[in-house]
């Protein structure tokens, strides 16, 4: 009888990757939010930003008017907590 009690168990590696793969999907999660918190965080305030132009103006600065990059860079990421860009 214990032996069959013992085959339908999964094994221990099976748990193991079952517990890893939650974390994996928190910590995922956890990421996204923090994203969107940082996003929502950045497009706040008086001057228009639109989430689009947050990431455009990320990965190229050049692309952004001087007054928005101005915003982005020197305004709302210190204020996010983000490095300024020199």
């Amino acid at each position: 009888m214990s032996m069959q009690f013992r085959a339908s168990r999964p094994s221990l590696r099976t748990r193991y990757r079952a517990v890893a793969a939650r974390r994996q999907a928190a910590l995922l999660l956890l990421a996204c939010v923090l994203a969107a918190l940082l996003g929502a965080d950045i497009a706040a305030g008086p001057a228009p930003f639109a989430i689009r132009g947050i990431l455009g103006g990320l990965l190229r600065p050049d692309s952004l008017l001087m007054e928005l990059r101005v915003i982005l860079w020197n305004v709302r990421l210190p204020a996010a907590g983000a490095p300024a860009h020199h």
